[in-house]
């Protein structure tokens, strides 16, 4: 089994849980880089709700053993990317700028 964390709690996945000081320290996700797509969206409630849907479509993708996190391929990774994909889907965020954001924060 590998060291990676899966995230299994959306308020985990947004850093919105109560943490120990050791997940303090290592959040899942980067908050620096979700304030930055926040900013570049313009809308927290946007990136939320689509963050909602990203976390909602990873988990049923891990149940169904469709998504798998191999060695050093972090997990945390996979979350924003499939944040940013969501937001193209719904129009939040366009793809060139979606492809400029990966580029300069990933």
């Amino acid at each position: 089994m590998n060291n990676s964390r899966i995230i299994t709690n959306f308020n985990t996945f947004t850093n919105e849980s109560e943490h120990s000081s050791e997940k303090k320290s290592n959040p899942p996700v980067d908050t620096e880089i979700l304030d930055k797509l926040i900013e570049l969206v313009e809308s927290e409630e946007d990136v939320e709700a689509c963050a909602k849907e990203a976390f909602e479509e990873l988990k049923k993708a891990f149940e169904e053993n469709k998504v798998e996190v191999k060695g050093d391929e972090p997990a945390d990774k996979l979350a924003m990317a499939s944040l940013i994909v969501k937001l193209v889907e719904k129009g939040k965020l366009g793809p060139e700028d979606a492809d400029k954001f990966i580029e300069e924060n990933m």
